[in-house]
């Protein structure tokens, strides 16, 4: 006879265009392509079906845009013609005024032939009816012996949750999400926090307002957390090599040092793992400039394919959260199958059924990066998947 799933909740937090969706998109596509350790990470029909639209518009950036008026169009010669440079001008910006920033990259052509679509990259979540509390989660099932199942619930929202303008209903949502999750994903938008020494970083990240939901919701603790620093959209930094990429990961220690400090008080840190994942979702283009003119809240951030304009299509590293979260899990299990917590409780309970189970669990977390602009901020020991079992 089966049992009501246990159910892990992974809460994606960020505003709008940051790449909330990508993530789950990426991570979703990694699934299907790669049994890891032969463990398997099924999404639920509608979840697959959801995750499966996002993907292609993913995928679909990398095509020529279809529609004149969504692709900008630089022309040969036009240094020394005022003409040109003066349409140029007004193109841009007439395509700011255009495109909301939603979920995703603003993607530009540069150069002949290594034209990537422009537009506001994936749409991003939308709730039914406009009531927050309608948002279904992409449920993932990992099946277990006895008819039994763990399930990853991930959620994701509008960015325009984590706004100045967002609803009370909305705020209260997100407050809730992130008090109620095991696991907090926060999406980077890596060309707002590098370039131009971070000119528009808190604009697009909204570091400040997320550091507030954390000090609202992380007061009292009752059971360990796991937050995990996504930057995507950080091709750039990750192609140029181990120098760069360590580059990416202190500037985001200290863009986001006030949250950090707050993670390491002493009456919270021993709770909580912090984690800094770059993932690179499409791994075939750079950000190369911003778009002139542009605005304050409106940045327009220009890519290139990249080695050359035949580039494929070739993610990197979009496994590495879902590893995080594995050694998380199993470290839960590890230390505390005897708690009375109900999360610990649960973890423990089901991965108690099956050492096969667990040793595929244990196999996909050692994927865990932790060089190359991976680090382990804080939490290392509860994320630890060696320890002994205690009994």
């Amino acid at each position: 006879m089966s049992q009501k799933p246990e159910e892990i909740t992974i809460a994606m937090l960020g505003s709008s265009g940051v790449g909330k969706t990508t993530i789950l998109a990426s991570m979703y596509e990694q699934l299907t392509i790669s049994k890891i350790a032969n463990l398997e990470i099924i999404p639920d029909e509608e979840s697959a079906a959801r995750l499966e639209k996002k993907l292609a518009e993913l995928k679909s950036m990398l095509v020529p845009g279809q529609e004149v008026d969504m692709k900008v169009q630089i022309e040969r010669g036009i240094q020394g013609n005022e003409e040109n440079i003066r349409r140029l001008e007004r193109r841009l910006a007439e395509l700011r005024s255009m495109i909301a920033r939603e979920e995703g990259s603003i993607i530009a052509s540069e150069g002949s032939g290594n034209t990537v679509q422009i537009g506001k990259g994936i749409p991003g979540t939308e709730a039914p009816n406009d009531d927050p509390y309608s948002i279904m989660s992409l449920a993932f099932d990992i099946p277990l012996p006895d008819q039994q199942s763990l399930q990853l619930h991930f959620y994701d929202y509008p960015g325009r949750y984590i706004s100045g303008k967002a609803r009370e209903i909305e705020k209260n949502f997100v407050t809730e999400l992130v008090t109620a999750a095991d696991v907090v994903i926060i999406a980077i938008d890596t060309p707002a926090l590098v370039m131009r020494d971070g000119t528009y970083n808190e604009v697009v990240n909204k570091t400040e307002l997320i550091t507030e939901i954390f000090k609202e919701t992380y007061i009292n603790i009752e059971s360990p957390k796991l937050v995990l620093f996504v930057p995507v959209k950080c091709e750039r930094e990750m192609i140029k090599g181990e120098r760069d990429a360590l580059e990416l990961t202190e500037k985001i220690k200290t863009a986001y040092s006030a949250l950090l400090d707050f993670f390491a008080s002493p009456f919270i840190s021993s709770e909580i793992a912090v984690v800094v994942t770059p993932i690179q979702t499409l791994g075939c283009v750079k950000c190369t400039r911003i778009a002139e003119p542009t605005t304050e809240d409106n940045p327009i951030f220009v890519f290139r394919k990249h080695p050359d304009a035949d580039a494929k299509y070739s993610p990197r590293d979009t496994d590495q959260p879902l590893s995080y979260i594995m050694a998380f899990l199993l470290n839960h299990h590890l230390r505390n199958q005897d708690n009375q917590n109900i999360f610990r409780r649960g973890v423990a309970w089901v991965f108690g059924w099956n050492n096969k189970i667990k040793e595929s669990i244990r196999i996909f977390a050692r994927r865990c990066k932790k060089t190359g602009g991976f680090e382990v901020i804080q939490g290392e020991e509860l994320l630890d998947i060696n320890i002994r079992n205690r009994k």
